[in-house]
C-alpha cells in the first residue's frame, strides 16, 4: 500500500515518536491494531523513500500495560505472559489500562546515561 493511503497523522506519530516519543492511551486491541499498522506504513516509507523514512526507522513501538491504579507500566508481549504477570501481581485483567509507546531505541538509555552525567550538548527545542 502507498503512503498516501494512510491517514497523515501516523506520518507525525512517526516523526514524533522517532525523535522525542509518543504515547497514547486506548484500549489493548486497537493498540495492537494500530501497532500493525504503522509497521506497514513505515515499510511504504522506506519504500517510497518518504522524507520522514529514516525518522520513522528510528522509532521503536512497544505496547505496555498496568493497573488502573499504578504506574509500573508492563511491556507486553503475548497474552501468556500478560496473564502471569497479572497472577503474580495479582491484578485483574479488566483493570488494566494499555498505552502504545513510539520512542528513539536509545531513549530507554537517557536516564543511565545523565546519572552517570553524560549529557547532550544540544540547545533545547525551541517548541
Amino acid at each position: 500500500m502507498s503512503v498516501s493511503a494512510y491517514d497523515p497523522l501516523y506520518i507525525d506519530l512517526w516523526r514524533d515518536g522517532g525523535t522525542k516519543g509518543v504515547e497514547l492511551l486506548m484500549p489493548k486491541n486497537d493498540a495492537v491494531a494500530l501497532r500493525h499498522r504503522l509497521y506497514r506504513l513505515r515499510a511504504a516509507m522506506l519504500k517510497e523513500s518518504h522524507p520522514l523514512a529514516d525518522t520513522a526507522e528510528r522509532g521503536s513501538v512497544s505496547i505496555k500495560f498496568a493497573p488502573k491504579a499504578e504506574e509500573n507500566w508492563i511491556g507486553y508481549s503475548t497474552d501468556k505472559q500478560m496473564t502471569r504477570v497479572c497472577a503474580e501481581q495479582g491484578w485483574e485483567l479488566k483493570n488494566l489500562r494499555w498505552k502504545l509507546c513510539i520512542f528513539p531505541p536509545d531513549a530507554r538509555f537517557a536516564d543511565a546515561l545523565a546519572a552517570a552525567g553524560y549529557k547532550s550538548d544540544l540547545p533545547p527545542p525551541l517548541d
